[in-house]
């Protein structure tokens, strides 16, 4: 079977007319060049090459078989360009995502990402990140934006961006100098997030105080603690991008500096075997959009300010 190893090599032998040459330009050795014709010349039964000169030259069958092999391999490369274009690409994607990132830069990568691959199917799932996890494992999702410490083994992980939180309450409720520990041993209650690690972020900040905590709220979602918060039930652990976002920042505000939790690190998770030219260049287009600084970003802006 004729290869377009075997045209490729005739085509360039050809065109720079020397064996020496075509193995130069194709970066490989001048025998397998050679051996490559020779094992064209076999499969075809035809003679190529002169080989009664001192330089080989094209015979009349060679020329004719070189403006045949050009041709075959100008069409291979429109059809390679052409599958490899995003507007030839039309598959399903799966992409899984924690609320927060729903809530931060999701919204602008999503654009940019309809924007590049047009004929591409994005099915967003949005979980926490424990669900994601176990998602990944059963080849649920091609690729997964979760916290460093979640990813399961035998996946490749890639650092996509670092989310910060601060404690916080409602607006007036304590001084911005108060010490944490006092404040939750008065009673005050904890609000947390289900199945999240804000709850271990918390337990890690405090465990050197040992206080005695207050009662727990569970909330079961982001938008329920943002409101539980600012409604005065409680105090929490929040993203700082969020506590800096109106009207948020109208309704709550940060406590207790000292105990800044430790920066949370995400990573984007996906197969090692994953080939998919489509997923890959996704991959890479969220490990730049992957910044949790913005509420909704590239769709909320600023509040007007008075002229």
């Amino acid at each position: 079977m004729v290869t377009l190893k075997q045209l490729e090599a005739l085509y360039w032998i050809g065109r720079l007319g020397s064996f020496e040459a075509a193995a130069r330009h194709l970066q490989t050795s001048q025998s397998t060049i050679t051996r490559r014709i020779q094992e064209f010349e076999a499969v075809t039964g035809a003679a190529v090459f002169d080989r009664t000169t001192r330089v080989p030259t094209l015979s009349r069958r060679g020329q004719e078989a070189c403006l045949q092999a050009a041709a075959i391999l100008e069409s291979t490369e429109q059809l390679m360009a052409g599958l490899s274009s995003p507007d030839m690409i039309a598959r399903r994607v799966s992409i899984g995502v924690t609320e927060l990132s729903s809530f931060s830069w999701i919204p602008d990568f999503m654009r940019q990402a309809r924007a590049a691959f047009p004929k591409l199917e994005l099915d967003l799932r949005v979980g926490s990140a424990f669900k994601l996890r176990q998602m990944l494992v059963e080849n649920e999702l091609d690729f997964a934006v979760v916290p460093s410490a979640l990813y399961p083994p035998g996946f490749t992980a890639k650092r996509v961006g670092v989310l910060t939180t601060s404690f916080c309450a409602a607006r007036g409720k304590f001084p911005p100098a108060a010490q944490l520990s006092l404040e939750i041993q008065a009673g005050t209650p904890l609000i947390v997030q289900e199945n999240t690690l804000f709850d271990q972020v918390v337990a890690h900040v405090l465990s050197d105080e040992e206080p005695e905590l207050g009662d727990v709220i569970v909330a079961d979602g982001l938008l329920a603690m943002i409101a539980l918060v600012a409604s005065d039930h409680g105090i929490s652990v929040l993203p700082d991008f969020i506590l800096d976002t109106h009207p948020f920042s109208m309704a709550i505000s940060r406590i207790s500096p000292d105990f800044k939790p430790a920066p949370l690190a995400y990573v984007v998770v996906y197969s090692e075997s994953t080939r998919s030219p489509a997923v890959l260049t996704l991959i890479e287009m969220v490990q730049d959009a992957c910044r949790f600084d913005q509420f909704f970003a590239g769709i909320v802006s600023a509040p007007p300010t008075d002229p």
